[in-house]
C-alpha cells in the first residue's frame, strides 16, 4: 500500500478476498509512512464490498442427482468446506432424502451428528472410525462436497479409489483433479450447490426409501465402535475420551491440534453440533491448540472451551496461559501426559524398530515421581488452577471442578505411557491396537 488514502478501500479488498471461494489470509502490508498518514474517512458512508458465492451448473446438478439415483451402495462425504459453508444443514437434508449414508473428513467432524442413523462415521488412515471406513470402502459412488482428498484422509490412493465413481463439489477449482480425478467435478459454492440438488430432487419428487444399504448404518456403527471402558491405571487414553463424552454436554466446544492426542480424539470423540469441534487438520502447529482455545471462548463466552493437548504439545505455546488469565478466559485444559513424542515413538517403533530420543520425562527435585515439567505448578504459577489424575475413576470429578472454576483450569491426566494408536497406510487396512 502506497498511499494513506487507500487504506479503506485495500481493507474492504482484503476482507472479501479472505471471505470469498475458499476462505484464507490475506496479507496487507502497510509502511511507516501510510500507517503516519492522515485521511478524511466517514465510517457511517462505509461499507464491506460484496461477496460473490460461485452457483453451481444446473445441468452439473442434474446429472449429480442422476448418478446417485442409479447407484446401488452411494456415500456422502461431509468435508470441511461444508462446515465452513454453513452447509451441513443442506447437506443432511439431502442424505435423508435420499436416504445414502454419510461418512466425514477429520475437517468435516461435527458436520452431522455422531449418531444420526446415517453417520457411518469418519474415514481416514489416522483419524477415522472402522464404521466410516468400512462403508465407505463398500461404496459404489461418492458424492464428496468440500473435501480435498489430501493423504491423511485417503491413505493409499488406489484402494481408496478402488471401482467407485466420485461427484466432486469444490469451491476451490485447484482442488478438483488434484489428488483424485473426479467423474463429475463441480466448481461452486459448497451451500449453493447443495441447495440446488434439494431443489432438483423436489422438482422430481424424489421421496425417501429406506434400503437394506442405508437401514444397516446404526449397526455398523456400533459394531465396530472401538473398546473404551479400560479400568486400568495408569489410565489408557482411550479411558480419557469415553470420561469427556459422558461427562461434557453436546453445547462444549472442544479445540485439538496434532499428535497422538489429535488421532484419539478424531477417533473417539463424540460430536453433535457443527463449528464445536475446532482442529488444524492436517496441518502440524504443535502449541496451535491453546490460543486457539482463547479465541473461541473469547468468540462465544457462552460456550464452555475443553482443550485437548499432548503433553509435548502445550509446552509449545504455553506462554498463553498467563494471557488467558491476564483477560479472564476460563477454559478446561486437559492435557494428555504420557512421557513421550507419542506419534513420533510409534512411527520408530514399527518403521525402524526403535526408541530413540522420544521421551520427555525425566528426574527432577520436585514433587512429580520423575514425570520432569509439573503442568499443575506451571498453571499455578501462571495464575490459573490446576490438578493431576492418576485414576480413571477421577476424572469426571475433575472435569466437574475445571468446568466451575472460572479461570484456566489445566488438568494432568497420568496416562499409560506406550499406547499405540490405530493406524494404517490404506483404509483397508488399519491396525487396530486392542
Amino acid at each position: 500500500m502506497k498511499e494513506p488514502a487507500m487504506v479503506p478501500w485495500v481493507f474492504r479488498e482484503a476482507f472479501k478476498i479472505m471471505r470469498e471461494g475458499r476462505p484464507g489470509p490475506v496479507l496487507i502490508d502497510l509502511p511507516l509512512d501510510v500507517q503516519r498518514g492522515e485521511i478524511e474517512y466517514d465510517p457511517e458512508t462505509d461499507a464491506p464490498l460484496p461477496v460473490f458465492r460461485m452457483p453451481p451448473n444446473k445441468k452439473q446438478v442434474a446429472k449429480a442427482l442422476d448418478m446417485l439415483l442409479a447407484a446401488e451402495k452411494p456415500v456422502m462425504l461431509l468435508g470441511g468446506g461444508v462446515v465452513v459453508a454453513d452447509a451441513c444443514k443442506e447437506f443432511v437434508q439431502i442424505a435423508e432424502a435420499l436416504q445414502i449414508p454419510v461418512v466425514a473428513s477429520y475437517m468435516g467432524k461435527s458436520g452431522i451428528p455422531w449418531d444420526h442413523p446415517l453417520m457411518a462415521g469418519q474415514v481416514g488412515i489416522q483419524c477415522n472410525t472402522r464404521s466410516g471406513n468400512q462403508i465407505f470402502l463398500e461404496s459404489d459412488i461418492v458424492l464428496a462436497v468440500g473435501a480435498r482428498f489430501n493423504d491423511r484422509h485417503t491413505g493409499d490412493i488406489n484402494v481408496y479409489k478402488g471401482n467407485r465413481k466420485f461427484i466432486h463439489v469444490d469451491v476451490d477449482p485447484g482442488q478438483l483433479g488434484k489428488n483424485l480425478m473426479p467423474h463429475l467435478g463441480i466448481c461452486a459454492d459448497a451451500k449453493l450447490t447443495l441447495q440446488a440438488i434439494l431443489d432438483e430432487i423436489k422438482l422430481r419428487s424424489v421421496k425417501p426409501q429406506i434400503t437394506d444399504w442405508s437401514g444397516k448404518v446404526p449397526h455398523v456403527r456400533q459394531s465396530l465402535e472401538r473398546k473404551t471402558d479400560y479400568d486400568e491405571t495408569p489410565i489408557k487414553p482411550q479411558r480419557v475420551f469415553k470420561e469427556i463424552n459422558e461427562y461434557f454436554d453436546p453445547e462444549t466446544v472442544f479445540v485439538t491440534c496434532i499428535g497422538l492426542n489429535q488421532i484419539w480424539s478424531g477417533q473417539l470423540q463424540k460430536i453433535s453440533k457443527p463449528r464445536h469441534y475446532l482442529d488444524c487438520g492436517g496441518a502440524g502447529p504443535l502449541g496451535w491448540d491453546l490460543p486457539a482455545s482463547i479465541g473461541a471462548k473469547v468468540a462465544r463466552p457462552d460456550k464452555q472451551i475443553v482443550m485437548v493437548v499432548g503433553d509435548f504439545g502445550f509446552q509449545f505455546c504455553m506462554e498463553e496461559l498467563p494471557v488467558a488469565v491476564m483477560y479472564k478466559t476460563p477454559f478446561v485444559c486437559v492435557v494428555l501426559n504420557n512421557g513421550y513424542l507419542g506419534l513420533i515413538r510409534q512411527a520408530e517403533k514399527y518403521n525402524f524398530d526403535m526408541n530413540y530420543e522420544v521421551q520427555i520425562w525425566y528426574e527432577t527435585q520436585a514433587e512429580n515421581q520423575g514425570r520432569g515439567f509439573d503442568f499443575v505448578k506451571f498453571a499455578e504459577a501462571c495464575g490459573a488452577r490446576g490438578e493431576r489424575v492418576t485414576d480413571p475413576a477421577e476424572l469426571k470429578a475433575a472435569f466437574k471442578r475445571g468446568a466451575e472454576a472460572g479461570v484456566p483450569y489445566v488438568i494432568d491426566v497420568i496416562m499409560e505411557r506406550e499406547t499405540d494408536c490405530s493406524m494404517g497406510v490404506a483404509i483397508n487396512s488399519v491396525k487396530e491396537f486392542v
